[in-house]
């Protein structure tokens, strides 16, 4: 019983048992870190689909992880590094809406299930490109900021 080995150990939350999925996990966010990478020099709209692609697969890995990403370091350490990086580069060089609200939304589920491990590099986030986003500094039109804005 789940329950009853959590409280075997003074009352600490149960060990995850599914670590073995975790190299596997890794290297498919290692992937999709990568497609968000792209050259903007191989072709804008191209590259700018398969962002957005890979902005929503992470955010629907996200969101089927919930809290329990809290338990996997290394992949909250991928998260932390790899992907807010990425994501950064992404919205600096291609501030379409469907980025923006990708990135967006990756920023409120990284937060609402590892907040507390992750409030720094959130509010750095935050303040150097969303705030910047929604003050209108390096945006090609009003959508972006309406974007950044919501």
């Amino acid at each position: 019983d789940m329950a009853a080995a959590g409280s075997k150990d003074g009352g600490a939350p149960p060990a995850p048992l599914a670590s073995h999925g975790t190299k596997a996990a890794l290297e498919i966010l290692d992937f999709l870190v990568e497609l968000i990478r792209k050259d903007p020099a191989l072709g804008r709209e191209q590259i700018e689909e398969t962002i957005v692609f890979a902005l929503d697969m992470i955010h629907t890995a996200l969101l089927a992880v919930g809290p329990e990403l809290g338990h996997y370091e290394a992949l909250v350490m991928q998260v932390h590094v790899d992907l807010l990086h990425a994501m950064c580069q992404a919205v600096v060089n291609f501030s379409t809406i469907s980025i923006v609200s990708g990135f967006c939304q990756i920023l409120l589920a990284v937060y609402a299930f590892v907040g507390t491990v992750s409030i720094g590099q959130l509010e750095v986030v935050l303040e150097r490109v969303l705030l910047k986003l929604a003050d209108g500094r390096g945006v090609a039109a009003r959508e972006q900021q309406e974007a950044a804005l919501e």
